[in-house]
């Protein structure tokens, strides 16, 4: 999954053909995406820490 707080994009050249761009809303849900990820991943790393890492997930 592509960093959402990357700038890519910002340097391109204006002469250059018109490029797609995502829309707002797709833009979102990538940053809600990784928000989400880093959150889980901060619960599983902090479940391993205290040594709960044998946990189930239904």
């Amino acid at each position: 999954m592509p960093d959402p707080w990357t700038t890519a994009g910002l340097d391109e050249d204006p002469a250059a053909p018109p490029v797609e761009r995502e829309s707002h809303g797709a833009v979102l849900d990538r940053l809600v995406d990784a928000v989400v990820e880093r959150i889980e991943q901060r619960v599983v790393d902090e479940l391993e820490r205290r040594g709960r890492h044998d946990w189930r997930v239904v």
